[in-house]
């Protein structure tokens, strides 16, 4: 989702990071919190040199992608694991739960300041926030600007989303909002591959290949052992689609994997 978020977006820095980068959650880690790529990820071997300072960058980066605010990170990290990323980080002694997650959030805004800058993060409420949005040329202030002078939100594939709510009145309305356009384009890509990968006349044999599901940004398949390596490129080859996003070729890179033998 941070793919499709970036080119919705047109996040310049974000689209280096997804497509450029070596290891995005490596990239992103570096950016927020000053520590050199080099220190985090091994590029010769393609393996992670601190997962706990690159795990912290996961879970502030998916959702501070959507508006997540200061109390939802508390929630979702946990009081304990918010003081052991101010450890991590060395942050004053005397930040409270509230200092540690604001800190957390304006490193994620000053890293991508196209989606919402870091007015919004440091507004005292949503209303002056939503201000911010919209005098600061943001991603999220051209989505309010289009909810409301359209009443609904079109995405790259022409799926239209009516919008009942305020995101100028109601921070949820805009949480969720914000976080259509990516996980409907997303998701949408997704189910596409799905079709394509059902109707392909050379994966009609049950006793060769079998779609079992779609989860989440996946599609489970069984393949007879012996037809694995012709089968699987093939698979990989419907589920790549290359769309336009805003005059950029978006393409999100599906790969096959096999199970692991135990």
């Amino acid at each position: 989702e941070s793919r499709t978020t970036a080119y919705s977006a047109q996040d310049e820095k974000m689209i280096y990071a997804v497509e450029k980068s070596p290891d995005f959650h490596s990239f992103n880690a570096s950016a927020f919190f000053g520590i050199p790529f080099e220190e985090l990820w091994d590029t010769v071997n393609n393996k992670t040199l601190n997962k706990p300072i690159r795990d912290l960058s996961k879970r502030v980066n998916h959702g501070a992608n959507y508006n997540m605010g200061q109390g939802v990170l508390i929630a979702t990290m946990g009081e304990a694991n918010m003081y052991r990323a101010a450890r991590l980080l060395n942050l004053p002694s005397h930040y409270t739960l509230w200092d540690i997650a604001t800190y957390l959030l304006v490193a994620f805004c000053n890293t991508y300041p196209r989606l919402k800058g870091i007015g919004y993060v440091q507004a005292k409420s949503h209303a002056k926030g939503v201000l911010n949005l919209l005098t600061e040329n943001t991603y999220y202030g051209e989505i309010i600007t289009e909810i409301q002078n359209t009443g609904k939100l079109v995405s790259a594939l022409g799926w239209t989303r009516l919008c009942f709510s305020d995101p100028v009145t109601s921070k949820p309305a805009l949480n969720k909002y914000v976080a259509h356009p990516s996980q409907n384009l997303s998701v949408a890509l997704v189910n596409r591959a799905l079709l394509r990968v059902h109707s392909d006349p050379t994966l009609r044999d049950e006793k060769v290949f079998k779609l079992c599901a779609q989860v989440h940004d996946s599609l489970l398949c069984q393949i007879k052992e012996d037809m694995v390596d012709l089968l699987l490129p093939h698979v990989e080859s419907l589920m790549n689609e290359k769309i336009t996003v805003h005059g950029r070729i978006l393409a999100i890179p599906f790969v096959g994997e096999k199970p692991k033998k135990t």
